[in-house]
């Protein structure tokens, strides 16, 4: 005869070997079906694959496991292997978020800050990225610094925006770093401390952040926040150039005209980076390479890049086509189109164009 507690021992034995009979005849956990679908996501080379991860993502989700319902969102909201669905993508993103998924919380606050499959809303946006910095998410915590910093759905607060932008360059958050450079910078929370702010756009920089080293190559250059170093301001410049920046290749082309102490001009160098900063939209790249070309017996491409220069506003662009009008160089002489562009600089503050202005006007007022 069997005993109450051999009943007991056989029940429980047989519930184990059900449960992993269930376990087998499913397939998979929540996490292994997870696991699938990010093994069927990174190996995709087509739609048909991302689909077969989605199913995967979606036995998951569906059994409440935050990762899967994440990637399950995020599979709907750019349409890879399901049609993009931005409410769906909220929806998964919302069940993953309060579960405490901190990539979740960011990209729900994302869809409600670009109103991406739900009515936009910067007071809500801002809750969910503080939930995710809170969690100590580092691009959270610089997206939650830049609501306070702003004013954005949440009520105006430097402190706070410079508590989380400490904490987010602490962490490690190349874009923190630089916003909290141009805080000590700018003295928004009482005097500039330029030293502060040399040693976050360094760090920003090191990075490889194009417009921290920029900012740290004149801080170098000029002094300012610690000793002149024009050899490191030149590496500066220039790593930031090769990625692009147009004021840092403006920059390079300057000092490659002048030379330094330890380097020797190079026309060539300058002439390159400076044709790459006009390239670029610098304005007085533009400028500078327009009359670079004028010289060169090419007024026609020449006067294309000044009016360029022109139309983003640049006071000295101004000035100088207006010159060309009032002494017919390069464009028929022409006193109303000079008096235009000169009012345009004058109207800056330029002082050049101040000057030349009353001339203009006197000239005008005395002609028959």
């Amino acid at each position: 005869m069997c005993s109450f507690r051999s009943i007991l021992q056989g029940l429980a034995y047989l519930s184990v070997c059900g449960v992993l009979l269930l376990l087998y005849a499913c397939g998979s956990t929540p996490h292994s079906s997870y696991q699938r679908g990010v093994e069927r996501f990174t190996q995709a080379q087509s739609q048909a694959d991302y689909a077969a991860a989605a199913e995967y993502f979606r036995r998951a989700a569906k059994a409440g496991y935050a990762p899967a319902q994440a990637a399950l969102a995020t599979l709907y909201e750019h349409g890879h292997g399901l049609d993009q669905d931005h409410q769906q993508a909220v929806a998964w993103y919302r069940k993953a978020a309060l579960q405490g998924h901190v990539e979740a919380q960011i990209a729900l606050g994302h869809a409600y800050y670009h109103g991406l499959g739900v009515g936009a809303n910067a007071s809500v946006a801002a809750q969910w990225y503080a939930s995710a910095a809170e969690q100590g998410h580092g691009l959270a915590k610089a997206l939650i610094a830049d609501r306070y910093r702003h004013g954005d759905g949440v009520e105006q607060d430097l402190q706070r925006a410079y508590e989380w932008l400490q904490a987010a360059a602490e962490y490690g958050h190349a874009v923190a770093q630089f916003d909290l450079a141009e805080i000590y910078e700018e003295g928004l929370l009482g005097n500039a401390q330029p030293d502060l702010a040399r040693h976050w756009y360094g760090a920003a920089a090191e990075q490889g952040l194009a417009e921290a080293q920029f900012q740290l190559a004149r801080m170098q250059l000029l002094g300012v926040g610690g000793d002149t170093d024009h050899h490191q301001a030149m590496d500066w410049f220039l790593a930031s150039a090769r990625q692009g920046h147009p004021k840092a290749q403006g920059a390079l082309a300057m000092l490659y005209e002048q030379g330094g102490d330890d380097f020797e001009p190079d026309l060539d160098q300058s002439r390159y980076w400076l044709e790459q900063a006009a390239e670029g939209g610098f304005a007085a790249a533009q400028l500078g390479w327009g009359l670079i070309l004028i010289e060169e017996d090419d007024p026609e491409r020449g006067l294309r890049w000044v009016r360029r220069a022109v139309d983003q506003g640049d006071a000295q662009a101004q000035f100088t086509l207006g010159r060309l009008y009032a002494l017919g160089e390069i464009v028929p002489q022409n006193r109303q189109q000079a008096v235009r562009y000169t009012r345009q600089a004058a109207d800056q503050g330029h002082v050049g164009a101040r000057a030349a202005l009353q001339r203009l006007e006197e000239v005008s007022q005395g002609a028959p």
